[in-house]
């Protein structure tokens, strides 16, 4: 279950750095608790989560415990990426619907949107050239199995969000509420590439410490 609910994290974080304002009346806490009830019975049944599940398993299984950390890892640098690339989509097809809806609105918000991307896509970049050099260097697992897992994460990802309704709200308040908010899913963007751009084996040694510091606060209480 912990790598379901990794994924499951990874599902909804397009959603929880958009603003909630751009969205229909439900808030994104009752989003997500809704499509976490609609994926987890869909777990039920054969889907491409129960496909991707069964054979990020298999390779697993073949691997030892420190190949299992470096390919979850990576793996996990991935879906960040891609969950980037749904929400730069999201805001995309926000500021389009804002701009057709509100015409005094359009220059203002194509010119935000703009430098947002030339802030984000940089970084991005980097973090992708980054997790193939990663993956070529590495001896944990074999390249192919990776690169087919995680296509198979993304078709998981596609059925999960698709179970997902968003409705683009294009009144003037909530589309200058996605013009204010783009600062924010701007910054909070760059900070979690920055982290797909920390070294493997660095990213093992904050969890391990983590682990340990969490064990030592345990045994005090």
């Amino acid at each position: 279950m912990m790598k379901f609910y990794t994924f499951k994290l990874v599902a909804l974080c397009s959603m929880c750095l958009l603003s909630p304002s751009v969205f229909a009346q439900e808030d994104a806490e009752k989003l997500a608790q809704d499509n976490q009830g609609k994926v987890e019975k869909e777990i039920q049944k054969e889907t491409p989560i129960t496909q991707w599940i069964d054979a990020e398993n298999k390779v697993l299984d073949s691997l030892s415990k420190d190949s299992q950390q470096v390919f979850y890892i990576l793996r996990n640098k991935h879906s960040v990426m891609r969950s980037v690339e749904v929400v730069k989509r999201d805001v995309s097809n926000a500021v389009e619907a804002c701009g057709e809806n509100n015409k005094d609105m359009t220059d203002a918000m194509n010119a935000r949107f703009k430098q947002w991307k030339e802030s984000v896509n940089p970084i991005l970049d980097d973090a992708k050239e980054f997790l193939e050099l990663e993956l070529t260097e590495q001896d944990a697992f074999e390249v192919k199995d990776f690169k087919r897992v995680t296509q198979m994460n993304d078709e998981a990802y596609d059925f999960s969000e698709s179970q997902i309704k968003k409705q683009i709200v294009t009144t003037p308040e909530a589309c200058q509420g996605l013009l204010d908010s783009m600062d924010r899913t701007e910054q909070k963007l760059i900070d979690i590439l920055k982290e797909a751009l920390l070294p493997e084996e660095v990213v093992r040694t904050r969890v391990k410490q983590m682990s340990k510091e969490k064990n030592k606060t345990e045994d005090k209480e």
